[in-house]
This record gives structure tokens, sequence and C-alpha cells, in this order.
């Protein structure tokens, strides 16, 4: 790139860019069959064309594609001005290549060479020729628009691309550097002439001026689809800015709810930022709908098969790009990864030669192959292709973004940054690259201190370092001890725990880009974390959750699936602490009951096509009792055999077969009857009045029962729902229904009754426990609320008031086992609360531990609080009498202020 600028002045200055949101990367380039249409459309269909042409353009334009074809076919045969081109621009876009030939062909054969008609079909046959594999007929047709048509731009753009995908370096994209020279003659005036510059600076690489530039196209015509299409392309791919690119996106599809290469856009968005295959399937199949030969509808579907683990239904998906085109790059990378992927290392290599044999420059391919298994854990290869990348175009810089990410997540600090400073040097458009080292290694990162944990190495920020280190340490030891015992395995080094306070940091660090919903994120050498002091997770469950992938990445070589690693993570916060678990035991069962719940060999696709975030948190839920299920019946020490044995790149069908001696099919029947037999078998024979026939007596003194709550007639209410346990029916959602029944009439007794009936059937039904507490409060029934408050704490581990409440009873009934253990619960989500310190430093007190109190209320001290220094200086001066240093217990309570009382 000779500057970063080709037009002068420019108005974007790059460092001077905010943070931005919502990055993402697109998944392949995109070839550009469509984006004549519209120029087409406005240029040669006058404002006197017949009223079909007319018709046939709007369908056009708003993506009414079989309508529009029949309106400009019919306007074509009626040899309507200016339809024949119009018709070569829908043939283009829905991919109807023998249909467009002989109609481009017979403009060109009736046109003067050289004039914009002739130019026009002559560019869309070129097309035509670059589509469907024919790099070399393309390059010579379009050499010869060009030649007898300088100033026909779009011809200049196809032209240029189809060099630069064959092979063609961009400082030698003369055709479309051209086009800047235009621009400074004052010969590019249109908005449609400006989109074509802008998307020559984006193939030359000026890419400020770039985006400038196409700012002024949209802003000179807000309609202009090419020009939205082009730029949204720019801050993809260049800059990695899907805040940016998602106007434009939205903008075409609000036209155009059909558009293609919109749709195919927003698809890669949805896999890049949410991990949403559902959504991306539904856009690739919408677009395929309308062009079945668009190239990046299926290199995408295939990239959605491969993320989701069925990488040989991508391969055979790809047989239908072949079909369209024989020699496209793209497609035999994707081929390539899939092999590398199933273990075909010949495969692979045979489908990057492929690859190479159209552009032995292919960079792209290299680092799309590095960025796919690195989605699969496999960090050192990706290291690898990424430098190949870099080896074929040294100029090629999103390789040298993804080569210093890696380093960056594989605790290579020193390398990573310098790696990261010369992609922004070389490409300061890329969001990434500005994002980690303006505001990591520039910025959060000269915060922070590294702390020692050998094996591990802590890194945290200066002013958290002193609250956060003695609490993180001895879990990272308590970790190394048991897991590697466990797992019979030592993981290699460096081996990096990392907090941070601010959540768009912690993500920037973990992904390049703000906009990050995890808590923790493990790289196999690097754990990344949110601070604790944000007190929105229980951070230690987080970090032992992820300290274990630490062993399953390494010991499976990241070749583990999602599903078991995610399961197996799951299952060892439980063995750790009980209540360290999800409650979805009654999600699981409407799954499993419905038939939703995938089989071994689609599991993956639960985690990536849920449609909602409690589907993916079943998803989770749900791995983690098929974990269960083979622990319980083959024993825990089969899963670190499995895991190794996924190193050994074993299939999952294999590693079934020879570690649990099951074939997928078998262990997916055995699954569910276990469930239906051990771990929901609570659930089977509930009352289901969805089950009952028309005009059942109990379905119908269920509908009378509801009606009457919601008339408030409880009596009448509280007659049908005993009818209906009568009659021999039961079920959690009846036992709720009598229960809050009877809590609107104040009947506490029944209410404890119900409710005792109803946690025998859904013991993780937070409601009931709700209603446990209401009934022993109302009731003053001190023990039977601290039972139910402590029932409900073992569902809702992350609820500190709740950790404080329990733990402030427990004090006043001199219960220091009680009262120590909620307030370190309480601890594990909010460490950097001045309440909770003085709730650990009174436990400290009750069971003689003066020292560790006294410790506690200086943390306190450490920490802001609105409601001041009382409460902590009142149990400071209980710690200091306690030491026997009365004296200074004394003065300190003659200055302190006095506490409010504490109200349960």
């Amino acid at each position: 790139m000779a500057s970063v600028e080709r037009l002068q002045p420019t108005r974007l200055h790059a460092r001077g860019r905010r943070l931005e949101d919502r990055e993402r990367p697109l998944s392949s380039r995109l070839t550009r069959s469509v984006l004549g249409l519209l120029l087409l459309v406005t240029v040669f269909a006058s404002a006197a064309s017949a009223e079909g042409l007319e018709s046939g353009r709007s369908a056009l334009a708003r993506g009414d594609y079989p309508e529009a074809l029949k309106l400009l076919e019919a306007a074509h045969a009626a040899k309507t001005p200016g339809a024949d081109l119009v018709l070569v621009g829908a043939y283009l876009e829905t991919g109807r290549y023998d249909a467009l030939k002989p109609v481009a062909l017979a403009v060109a054969a009736s046109e003067k060479r050289g004039n914009d008609r002739w130019a026009a079909a002559e560019t869309a046959l070129g097309r035509v020729e670059a589509e469907t594999g024919d790099y070399k007929a393309a390059i010579k047709r379009l050499k010869d628009v060009v030649k007898h048509s300088r100033r026909f731009l779009e011809a200049r753009i196809v032209l240029s691309e189809v060099l630069y995908l064959t092979g063609t370096s961009r400082d030698k994209l003369t055709e479309a550097d051209q086009i800047a020279d235009f621009y400074q003659e004052g010969e590019v005036k249109t908005a449609r002439d400006l989109a074509w510059l802008g998307r020559a600076l984006t193939l030359t690489e000026y890419y400020q001026n770039a985006n400038e530039v196409f700012g002024e196209a949209v802003e000179a015509d807000p309609s202009d689809l090419v020009a939205h299409q082009y730029w949204a392309e720019l801050f993809l791919r260049a800059g990695k800015n899907e805040r940016e690119a998602d106007v434009s996106v939205r903008e075409i599809l609000k036209r155009n709810a059909y558009h293609p290469a919109a749709l195919v856009l927003a698809g890669s968005m949805d896999m890049s930022s949410d991990s949403d295959a559902s959504a991306a399937t539904d856009r690739v199949e919408r677009a395929l709908a309308v062009n079945p030969r668009f190239l990046p509808a299926h290199h995408l579907r295939a990239r959605i098969l491969i993320d989701t683990e069925q990488v040989e239904a991508a391969v055979a998906a790809l047989t239908e790009a072949l079909a369209v085109n024989p020699k496209h790059p793209m497609t035999h990378t994707l081929i390539g990864a899939a092999r590398l992927l199933l273990e075909d290392n010949a495969g692979f290599e045979a489908s990057m030669k492929a690859a190479m044999a159209t552009n032995p420059r292919y960079a792209e391919g290299w680092a799309t192959v590095a960025e796919i298994i690195e989605r699969r854990h496999r960090y050192p290869e990706a290291l690898e292709f990424h430098r190949k990348a870099i080896k074929l175009d040294k100029e090629y810089w999103p390789a040298w973004v993804g080569l210093g990410m890696g380093l960056s997540r594989a605790g290579q600090d020193d390398e990573a940054a310098k790696i990261l400073e010369q992609a922004f040097d070389g490409d300061s458009f890329n969001v990434h690259a500005y994002n980690m080292t303006e505001y990591f290694y520039d910025g959060t990162a000269k915060r922070m201190e590294w702390v020692d944990a050998t094996p591990f190495r802590l890194r945290l920020e200066r002013d958290q370092a002193a609250i956060l280190a003695p609490l993180v340490k001895p879990l990272l030891k308590d970790a190394w001890d048991r897991y590697r015992k466990q797992y019979d395995y030592e993981p290699t080094k460096p081996l990096h725990v990392e907090y941070f306070s601010d959540r768009k940091i912690f993500a920037v660090r973990t992904v390049g880009s703000p906009g990050l919903a995890a808590h923790g994120v493990c790289f196999g050498h690097v754990v990344t974390a949110a601070s604790p002091s944000n007190a929105d997770n229980n951070w230690p469950m987080v970090l032992w959750h992820e300290l274990a992938h630490i062993w399953h990445h390494q010991m499976s070589r990241g070749r583990v699936p999602r599903w078991f690693t995610e399961g197996l993570a799951e299952l060892e916060t439980t063995r750790l602490k009980t209540y360290w678990k999800r409650e979805l035991d009654n999600a699981l069962w409407l799954g499993l009951s419905g038939g939703s719940l995938k089989g071994i060999a689609e599991f993956n696709t639960m985690f990536t096509h849920a449609k909602s975030i409690e589907g993916i948190i079943l998803a989770y839920y749900y791995a983690t009792q098929v974990v269960r299920y083979i622990e319980s019946k083959w024993g825990y020490a089969v899963l670190p055999k499995m895991l190794s044995a996924w190193g050994d790149r074993k299939s999952t069908a294999v590693v079934f077969e020879t570690i649990l001696g099951t074939d997928l099919k078998a262990f997916d029947r055995d699954l569910v009857a276990w469930l239906r037999s051990t771990w929901l078998k609570r659930y089977v024979g509930s009352f289901a009045p969805n089950e009952l026939p028309p005009g059942d007596p109990a379905g119908q003194a269920l509908e009378k029962a509801q009606a009457d709550v919601r008339a408030q007639k409880w009596p009448e209410a509280k007659e049908a729902v005993a009818s209906i346990f009568a009659a021999g029916h039961d079920s959690a959602d009846l036992r709720e229904l009598a229960a809050r029944i009877a809590h609107a009439v104040q009947d506490w007794d029944a209410v404890i009754e119900h409710t005792r009936k109803g946690l025998e059937r859904d013991p993780q039904r937070v409601d009931f426990h709700g209603l446990l507490v209401d009934a022993y409060g109302a009731k003053s029934d001190d023990a039977g609320l601290y039972q139910a408050l402590t029932e409900l704490a073992e569902i809702t581990e992350d609820d500190v008031a709740l950790m404080l409440r329990i733990a402030e009873m427990a004090r006043r009934n001199k219960d220091a086992p009680g009262q120590t253990e909620y307030a370190r619960r309480a601890l594990e989500v909010a460490p950097f609360v001045r309440s909770v310190r003085v709730a650990v430093a009174r436990a400290h007190l009750a069971s003689g531990r003066a020292d560790d109190a006294l410790r506690e209320c200086e943390v306190g001290l450490s920490l802001p609080d609105e409601a001041g220094d009382a409460e902590v200086l009142a149990v400071k001066a209980d710690a200091l009498e306690a030491l026997g240093r009365v004296d200074d217990a004394k003065a300190l309570r003659a200055r302190a202020p006095k506490p409010e009382p504490v109200d349960l």
C-alpha cells in the first residue's frame, strides 16, 4: 500500500476513532454477480419506458423476482427500448446465466463497440465467465471493454476483482487505480460513479478514502444498493466493524428483503457475532432461493456446517459450489478446511493446492483455514496457517491481525503486541488491530501487573490486585492439584489468568471488539475473565469451569466436541460445589418429551441453532447430563480417556466405540432410557392437560380453576383443583396452582403442604421456594423460614442479598458454621461490595478468627460504600477487642458513627 490515502484530503482519522462496537469478520470474499444490475436499470431504462418495463423494474428493486422476470421478459419480447439490459441484470442477479447469454450477446452484436450499451452487455458476459470459473475468458473480455470504453467504470471494477481473485497483487490493479485519476480529473460525477470509486479504493487498500467516498455516494443517492453493499463489505472485511456495516445491510434489506448479497452479509454477521446458525441458515436459504448459483451463499452455508461440527455435510454441500464454479479458490479452501477437520491431511493438501492453482498468492485461503480451526481450539495450528498466509502475501493484513490475536491468546504478549502494531501500521482501518493496540496493549495492559501463582501467572489491574489475588490464588492452586490428579495430565505452559474490570476491555482482549456476553473464556493457555468487581457473576464457578477447559483443550489438542467439553466443565463445577449448578430439569423434561433434544451426532446444533439464550443454556445443561450419564455408567476414568482419544485424531463415533463400547445410535437410545428412569423419573406420569382427550373432566376442571383464579373466585378455584387431585392426577404445575390459591386466601399451612409436594416433583422451581418463604414468614416460623431460605440458596447461587440475609439470621441464631458458609457464598459473587466484607468479618469473629476479621474490615474500608463507614468500623472495633486491644477498640467506637440496625 503506497500510502494511507489515495485522494486528498481525507476527513477520517484512524487513531481518533472511538472504541468500535460489534465488529465481526466475514467468512469469505464475496464475488460480485449482481452489482451492475441497478446501473443497468437506471441508465438504460428511461422515463419513457413502457409500463411493463417500469413495473418490472419496480418489482426487481423490491425483490419480487418472479414478478420482475415475468414482466421484463414480456417487455423484452415486445422489444421495449431498454428492456434487454434490465433483463440481463435480472438474470444476473438470479443466476440465470444460460438465459442471460443470448440476450447480452444480441445487445453486444447490435451496438457499436465502445458505447455504453455494448460495454454493459460485455461486462455482464464477463461476470458470467468469472462466476463460472472461466477466468481467462473473463479477463480477456473485460480488458477489451476497458480498452474500448475507458470510462465505463463497472468493467474496471469487475476486471480488478477477477485479477485480484486470480493472484494479481493490489498494487498492480491499475484498472481500478485509474478510477481515482478520473476522480481527480473531475470525471467521477454521479452517485453510482462514486460507488465504483469507493470499491476501487477498497481494492487498492485506501480504506479511509473509500469510507469517505461511500459516504458521499450514499448521501447523493440513499437508494443506491450497490454503494450500501460495497460500504458494508468495506467495514466487515477491511475494518471488522460490524456496527457500521449493519447500517448499510439493514438499508438494503429494508428496500429488498431478498437481496442475495445483503442476506449473505447479514448471515455472516449472525454467525460471527452471535453464533446464530439458525438465523444465518435461514438467510442462506433465502439467498439461494433467489440465486441458486450465488457462491457466497454456498460458502456461508459450508461455514455454518463446519462451525456446527457437521463437517461431512459441509463437504457435500460444497459440491454444489463446485458445480457452479470448479475453480473458485474459496470453495477449495473450505473443502480443505473440512478435510483437515476430518483428519484427512492428504485431502486438505490437495484442496489447498487446487485453491493455489487459481491464485498462487491466495493468502486469504490460509487465513480462512486458520480462522476455522481456531474456532475449534486448535490454536497452535492456526498460528502456523496465519504465518503461511503472510508468507504468501506480506500485505495481507487480516492474517497479521489474526496472528497477533492468536499469539496474544497463546500468552506470547511481546510478540503479539509487535505483530498487532505492524498490522495497525499496515491497515489503520482494521478495528481489531486498533482496539488491541490502543485499548489493550497501549492501555489497560500497562495498568496491570503480574502476580505469581505458580504454575499460573495472574494478570490483574493494579488497583484490584490486593483484593483479587488473595481470593484467586488459592482457587488456582486447588484447581491445579485436583485437575492434574483427576486427568492424569500436566498442561504445558504458559498458563495465564487475566481479569478485567471493564467488560468492554475484557471483550477487546478476548475477541478484539466489545459486545461479548460471556463471563470468561479459555484459549488453552490463557483464560480471560470479567472481574468480580462488577458483581454480575459467580466468579469462582466461572473460573473453575474455564480452568477445566485448559485440560480439555490441551489433552484433546482442540478436537473435543463442544458439547463434551462444556458438559464436562459444568460437571466439574458441581463436583466441587453442589450448588454450582443450573436448575433446568423441567426444561430438560419438556425437551425430552417434546423430541427437541438432539442425539450425539447433531448435539452441537443445540448450541449453534438455538433460537434463544434459554435454548443455549438448555444445551449446556443437557450436555452436563450426558457427561453425567457417561460417568454413572462407565466411571469417571473414561472421561480423560475420551479426551485423549480425540487428541489422537479419533472421530467421535470411534471414541464411543473404542472407549465406551457402544455406537452413537445405541448410546442415544440408552441415554433417553436413563434420563427417564433416573434423573427425570419424577416427571414421568405427571398431569399433562394437553394430552387429555377432549371433554375430559380433569381438563375441564383445570380450565374452570384457571378462570376462577382470573376472577379471584378462590373457593371455587380451590374446589376445582381438589377435584383434579381426587381423580388421581398430580404435577408440579398443579401443586403450584393450588399453593397460589392458598396464598391468595392466606392459608399458609395449605401453601406449605402443596409447595412441599410440588418440590418432590420439581425441586428446582424457584417459585415454590418463594411461596415457602412467604408462608413461613407469615407464620413467624423462624426455623421454617431459615430452612426455606437455605433451600432457595441451593438453586440461586448468585443472589447476594439472599446469602447476606441467611448469614445474618445464622449470626442471630449463633450458628457460626452457617454464618460462615453464607457469608462466603456472598463473597463468591461480590468480593468488592463492602457489606459482603462486613458479613465475612462477622463470620470470622463468630468462629474465633479475629485476625481474619480485622483484615476483612481493612479490605472493606478500602471499598466505596454510600452507606458510610459506621458498620465496618463497628465490626473492626469488635475485632480489636477480641484481639485484646481494648483501648484501641474503645477509641474507635468513640469516634465512629453509630451503625443502623440490620433489617431482615
